[in-house]
């Protein structure tokens, strides 16, 4: 019986730790820049996030996009830079 709690607790902080986020580009700039990113947080270059991309965004470093995470790049967004990007193969773009 003490298995099975504990194993339902560690079950339960799992779940709410793995949580996603929604990052979405408000202006042109570079990733690292706050000013870039709505709410003015820069995201981790290494996530399983989703990003919408509706401008044009300069990367300065590795990109690895791994387990679950998105990409939506619009029709006036982009990605330029000379770094790498590594993905997952249940990434979506």
């Amino acid at each position: 019986m003490k298995k099975l709690l504990v194993l339902i607790l560690i079950q339960l902080i799992g779940i709410t730790s793995i949580s996603t986020v929604t990052w979405q580009a408000a202006n042109r700039g570079f990733w690292q820049d706050s000013a870039l990113w709505v709410g003015g947080v820069v995201p981790d270059t290494t996530s399983s996030d989703t990003f919408v991309i509706s401008h044009p965004i300069v990367i300065e470093s590795d990109l690895i996009l791994e387990s679950g995470a998105h990409m939506l790049i619009d029709s006036t967004g982009g990605i330029c830079g000379h770094q790498i990007a590594t993905v997952s193969s249940t990434f979506k773009l």
